[in-house]
């Protein structure tokens, strides 16, 4: 993955001095159709290798070894979190490094659109994760249900306090009064006065 951009890069800029060398000949025109068939093969290869070592990672052992433990659980946690990093990380660096000259159309860009989509999803994915891990135990203990109404009408106000048997009652208005300050006795003002 680090080594591709610069990699097409070169592949590009050689590929367009030739071009301007040749133009109209069939044997440029037969080299691009070669060239992208390449970045697809090396694409496909790239992104299939950087799931296996995502998946296989060095934390992936130490997730097996304690997975009977009680916080085996936190370990396969951490574990999909660190694959999910490895993967944003390498499909944001496609995206800022590799130069697709501006082509829509071109095989560079296509492999672009689709590390910004992996990106998206396993952003979305980790967030879903690390938003997850602290409320989890809250989570299980009041499972969130959409409520059945979006929205309460008047009638529905007005059949609740028919049911009850007393209607709530304002409360009457009550003044607050405020004490004075407290007046000094004479045994305060003699330990206040100064020598």
């Amino acid at each position: 993955m680090k080594i591709f951009p610069l990699f097409s890069n070169a592949v590009e800029s050689t590929y367009l001095s030739a071009a301007r060398d040749y133009d109209g000949h069939a044997a440029v025109l037969g080299a691009r159709g070669l060239i992208d068939d390449a970045y697809i093969r090396i694409n496909r290869a790239m992104w299939d290798s950087l799931k296996v070592i995502a998946r296989e990672s060095p934390t992936a052992a130490g997730a097996a070894a304690s997975a009977t433990t009680a916080h085996g659980l936190e370990y396969e946690d951490k574990e999909i979190l660190n694959y999910h990093i490895l993967l944003i990380e390498n499909m944001n660096h496609y995206i800022e490094e590799v130069d697709d000259g501006g082509k829509e159309g071109s095989v560079l860009a296509e492999w672009k659109a689709k590390a910004l989509m992996d990106r998206a999803e396993h952003m979305e994915e980790y967030v879903g994760r690390v938003v997850r891990r602290p409320l989890g135990k809250i989570i299980v203990s009041f499972p969130l249900q959409p409520p059945s109404h979006h929205h309460i009408t008047n009638t529905s106000l007005t059949g609740f306090h028919r049911r009850r048997r007393n209607p709530p009652q304002p409360k009457p208005h009550r003044p607050q009064y405020s004490l004075p300050p407290p007046l000094l006795t004479p045994q305060h003002q003699k330990t206040t006065r100064l020598p």
